[in-house]
């Protein structure tokens, strides 16, 4: 017969905080930022998800802290990667973003690829720094109060 104790000695099942071995990071757009005793396993988003059975989040000697970081322009999620980048020796995600075409509540259209994102994920040693600069290339002024 099956254990089934989950991996901290839980009857009855698994732990909902299991992530199992087989989750794999590779060759799915995922990146790996590691800084001392600190990791953090983002998408190609530059973005925490944590859903199913993928090992994303910050985690701090091997406990994860955060299980999701998302960003959003008029509530919808940056659909136009340009880039995604890890450089500062594994400590740094650097990600440049796009709109998609969107309409909001007053139905104003926001055109696709008009606003750049560039996204900066940074992780201390202790921390994880995120700085996020937005640039409107459309025509409408009117644009930069939805960010």
């Amino acid at each position: 017969m099956a254990d089934l104790r989950g991996p901290t000695g839980e009857s009855g099942g698994v732990s909902s905080f299991y992530v199992p071995v087989t989750a794999s990071t590779v060759g799915n757009g995922r990146h790996v930022l590691k800084n001392a005793n600190s990791f953090a396993v983002l998408d190609e988003f530059g973005q925490i998800q944590a859903s199913g059975p993928a090992a994303e989040g910050l985690f701090f000697e091997d406990t994860r802290y955060l299980s999701r970081l998302a960003l959003s322009i008029n509530g919808e999620r940056p659909l136009l990667l340009l880039s995604s980048t890890v450089s500062g020796g594994n400590t740094m995600l650097l990600v440049d973003l796009a709109n998609a075409k969107t309409e909001d509540h007053r139905r104003r259209h926001l055109a696709a690829a008009s606003i750049h994102v560039l996204n900066e994920i940074e992780l201390g040693s202790e921390a994880l720094f995120a700085t996020v600069k937005a640039c409107n290339y459309g025509p409408d002024s009117s644009v930069r109060s939805w960010i």
